[in-house]
């Protein structure tokens, strides 16, 4: 009996230890008096942002930064010990995403100071508003801490309690990903959506307009022949596809397929890319009508597809070249109603 209980015990720990980390309780790292570093900072901005005065900002946990953080405690239940514990983390911070626009929040200053001074994003402003480029730096740093993909604690671009004790306890490791893709297509799919691109750092590459609509005019992006899919995607640069007549003359970009079927019911091959134009300056006779049609509809490559993102031929070219160097990014596609 008692090897039976040891068994047990023995699979429900190994079950855990390999739980993604996306579903794993988060970890933190507990702080007091005397300690320096990044994380005191962004704390004093934690405990501004719950209207508690931690005294002159800076990256040393003082006097007045312990009774700060012990008045906080008082006033939420906690064991006021002075010290940022896991407990008083919890409490502390809140869930930031894109969409919070005053120049003046706190919490994602906070964030967007970690993200620029300890990992490197260096062109994040830290003004409080957590903009297209403040996501594309959260998804980056989600995607390379293995904070999973499409779920709520997960590589969502939002900054949850995983995404907070992350930034607050790990150190800056290399890259793997290299680029992000932030998509915004209008609810309205016929009406062109924006496509914006962002390097390591956070800086904007370029911007340009794109489609995301189903050929088949299926508006359910959930199913295979509907509109273009929202969420959050591992992607690469595809060297499969160039050959592709109607993917276009360059490099697609395409969709991680296990992250697509995640969120849709059985697709995959959502790829990023332009119409053809291999045909146009060739006569009509001796071509397929589905040829001429190309020719005709696709020269400039913003049209309806089976829930893929479609961009000029132009522009296709001007995000291959800027995206070449590292093959792996991020695509995260979100709808909104534009103004």
């Amino acid at each position: 009996m008692k090897k039976f209980i040891l068994v047990i015990c023995a699979a429900i720990s190994m079950i855990f230890i390999y739980l993604p980390a996306s579903i794993q309780a988060a970890e933190w790292k507990t702080l007091k008096a005397g300690d320096k570093g990044y994380e005191v900072y962004a704390l004093k901005l934690l405990l501004l942002h719950r209207n508690c005065e931690p005294g002159e900002a800076g990256v040393v946990f003082d006097a007045k930064t312990a009774r700060a953080l012990t008045a906080f405690q008082t006033q939420n239940g906690l064991d006021p010990t002075g010290q940022a514990s896991p407990e008083t983390w919890e409490k502390l911070i809140s869930q930031v995403s894109a969409g919070q626009s005053a120049l003046d929040d706190n919490a994602v200053k906070a964030a967007q100071y970690l993200l620029r001074n300890k990992y490197a994003f260096t062109a994040l402003n830290e003004d409080g508003k957590f903009d297209l480029e403040t996501k594309a730096a959260v998804l980056l740093f989600q995607c390379n801490y293995k904070l999973g993909t499409n779920g709520a604690n997960g590589m969502d671009g939002a900054i949850g309690a995983n995404t907070w004790s992350c930034l607050i306890r790990d150190s800056k490791k290399e890259n793997n990903y290299g680029w992000v893709i932030c998509v915004e297509l209008n609810m309205d799919r016929g009406i062109l959506g924006t496509l914006y691109a962002y390097g390591s750092t956070g800086h904007k590459i370029l911007e340009m307009p794109c489609l995301g609509q189903s050929m088949t005019m299926n508006t359910d992006w959930r199913s295979e022949y509907g509109n273009t899919p929202l969420g959050c995607f591992r992607a690469s640069i595809s060297y499969k596809w160039r050959d592709w007549m109607e993917y276009g003359k360059y490099y697609s970009i395409e969709l991680n397929d296990e992250d697509v079927r995640a969120v849709t019911n059985g697709r995959d091959r959502i790829l990023i890319h332009s119409g053809h134009n291999k045909y146009k300056q060739r006569p009509d006779y001796g071509l397929p009508y589905w040829y001429k049609d190309y020719r005709a509809r696709n020269i400039q490559g913003l049209d309806q597809t089976h829930g893929c993102i479609r961009i000029s031929n132009d522009d296709h070219a001007r995000l291959y070249n800027s995206l070449k160097g590292c093959t792996k990014g991020i695509v995260s596609i979100s709808e909104h109603v534009f103004d």
